[in-house]
């Protein structure tokens, strides 16, 4: 069977591991938030309780949220206590709004429980976000096209490098990415692509 690299598959392997850097951050915050209150035992073993009793994790409270989050950002993801039990908290900005869902931790079910205009600040960062990955996806597609033996393995965010520092340019403006390809008989090659 063959499998085609398209942009919704990059497009979705990049909201996968933003959601894991998100589940990242959101667990250690977790940990630091239980570990650093030690005079509040009895809301520390129901946050505990609630979350034990959770059959949704906050990776599949983010997976509920996906096709509505396609071309914008999550900023924020927390498990919150409830009266008996807890829900997910996510803060996604999508064009110039921010939305804050809840997810029920125990059925997974999804409401959308508030929606107001972005910051100017997120709102740029959001947009950002959904061209970087355009553009990332069609820089991968482009490798890909050169030569269909080969396809895409591994693809890596990278510094243009260069002197653009003295010109003022920013950041996101250098990036390139750098596509590592193979074929069916082992040979790899690598193309990078300016973003």
């Amino acid at each position: 069977m063959k499998r085609h690299t398209t942009t919704s598959s990059l497009t979705s392997t990049l909201a996968r591991l933003t959601r894991a850097t998100l589940l990242g951050a959101a667990c250690a915050a977790a940990s630091l938030a239980v570990g650093c209150d030690q005079s509040t035992d009895d809301s520390q073993t129901e946050v505990a309780r609630q979350l034990d009793d959770a059959d949704v994790t906050l990776d599949d409270a983010l997976a509920a949220i996906e096709d509505e989050v396609d071309e914008g950002m999550v900023f924020e993801a927390d498990f919150e206590m409830g009266v008996d039990d807890g829900y997910y908290t996510i803060v996604a900005v999508q064009g110039d709004d921010e939305v804050i869902y809840e997810v029920d931790a125990r059925t997974g079910e999804r409401e959308e429980a508030e929606r107001r205009a972005a910051s100017r600040e997120r709102a740029a960062r959001a947009r950002r976000h959904a061209d970087l990955r355009r553009r990332i996806a069609r820089a991968v597609r482009e490798a890909r096209e050169e030569d269909q033996r080969f396809r895409p393995l591994r693809l890596r965010l990278r510094l243009a490098a260069g002197d653009d520092d003295r010109r003022g340019e920013r950041a996101e403006e250098r990036l390139e990415v750098e596509v590592d390809l193979a074929d069916r008989d082992g040979r790899v090659r690598q193309v990078r692509r300016a973003l």
